[in-house]
C-alpha cells in the first residue's frame, strides 16, 4: 500500500524540473506515489517529465490542455492521490534525502500531528523557518530544535 503521494503541479518548469524530479528520486522513503500534472505549460516540462516513467516506483502524469491555475490544479491531484499522506513538491525546489521520512516518522509517531512542513533554504545559504501559528497542536510545532 502507498502510504505518502507526492503531488507536483507543473507550469512551464522545464528549466527547474529535472533538478526537483532527481532530489525526488533520491530520497530514502520509497513508498511513494508521485502524481504530476502539467498545468498548460509551453515548454519542454511535459517531455521532461515523461522521461522520468521508469525511474519512479509509480508515476501518473496528468494534463491541463490550457492552464487553470494553481488552485484547480491542486485539487485535481489530491483527487487523484491514494496514499494515507499527502506531500507537496514544487517544480524549482530540491529535496533533501530525508525529506519523506522524517516527515513519515513525525506523524506517524503522532496521529495529533495533521502537517509537517520543512525548512526553506536557498542557495545562497539562507534559512528560513516557517511559523504557522493558525496549526499548532498543543501550541507547539512539530518536529521542534530539528535542522
Amino acid at each position: 500500500m502507498i502510504q505518502v503521494s507526492v503531488i507536483l503541479p507543473i507550469f512551464n518548469g522545464a528549466k527547474t524540473l529535472a533538478n526537483t524530479l532527481d532530489s525526488l528520486l533520491m530520497q530514502n522513503y520509497k513508498e511513494f506515489e508521485l502524481i504530476a500534472c502539467i498545468d498548460g505549460s509551453t515548454d519542454d516540462s511535459e517531455n521532461i517529465l515523461k522521461q522520468y516513467t521508469e525511474k519512479f516506483k509509480k508515476l501518473t502524469i496528468l494534463k491541463n490542455s490550457v492552464n487553470r491555475g494553481l488552485g484547480p490544479t491542486m485539487n485535481r491531484l489530491i483527487y487523484h492521490a491514494s496514499g494515507t499522506y499527502i506531500a507537496v513538491a514544487e517544480q524549482d525546489d530540491y529535496y533533501y534525502p530525508e525529506r519523506l521520512q522524517l516527515q513519515v516518522e513525525v506523524l506517524d509517531k503522532d496521529p495529533s500531528v495533521g502537517l509537517v512542513s520543512g525548512i526553506a533554504e536557498f542557495s545562497g545559504g539562507e534559512r528560513i523557518h516557517g511559523k504557522f501559528p493558525g496549526i499548532l497542536v498543543h501550541g507547539r510545532q512539530y518536529p521542534e530544535g530539528k535542522e
